[in-house]
């Protein structure tokens, strides 16, 4: 399944944000192969550039159902410009990294500093702990953020990771992909039966 997203972003707003319960039009405007992502507020202006088309393959389908499962999915308070995966399997972090950069949704390299946020327990060591999740997401060490304080209850052998990233565009176009998708599927579902 191809996915334009031109014809899929036409018409969609951001979330409404908390304090003033807006919503705003994202802009779609096609460059080539790319398309330029934006909405006005009040003079900010977010700015963002996908591809034009996407193809639907099935690592994207997985890494959109563990956005799902596993991410930010909240529109009230600020949560509604927040994209954010918290896992501790440092395996499969790396594996959404990957996918979201191979489809030209979210390269590393223009993550935020400090965008990669690590909770840890007691018995962690911050420095190896922020060395293994560097190597492993393949990002640089200022990308890594560790909490302050260690976590008695944080228990896992490499601590929780949270890709957190305020992003109202990134948010709001992922989650629509998402949408786009998930519904074709039901629909073909349905026609099958």
């Amino acid at each position: 399944m191809r996915v334009d997203l031109y014809k899929i972003l036409q018409g969609v707003k951001t979330y409404p944000s908390w304090y003033s319960n807006n919503s705003y039009d994202l802009i779609t405007i096609p460059e080539g192969n790319k398309l330029f992502v934006t909405y006005n507020s009040k003079g900010k202006r977010g700015k963002r550039y996908f591809p034009r088309s996407l193809s639907i393959t099935p690592d994207l389908l997985w890494t959109l159902g563990f956005i799902e499962g596993e991410g930010s999915n909240s529109t009230n308070k600020s949560a509604y410009r927040r994209f954010m995966i918290t896992n501790s399997n440092p395996t499969k972090m790396k594996f959404v990294l990957d996918v979201l950069e191979k489809h030209q949704i979210l390269a590393r390299a223009s993550l935020p500093r400090n965008s990669i946020r690590v909770r840890y327990g007691l018995q962690h060591d911050k420095g190896k702990l922020a060395k293994f999740w560097r190597e492993k997401l393949k990002v640089s060490l200022d990308k890594i953020y560790l909490s302050t304080k260690a976590d008695p209850l944080k228990t896992s052998e490499y601590g929780v990771c949270d890709i957190y990233i305020s992003d109202v565009i990134l948010r709001r176009v992922t989650d629509r992909i998402r949408e786009y998708v998930f519904a074709q599927m039901q629909s073909n579902i349905k026609e099958e039966r």
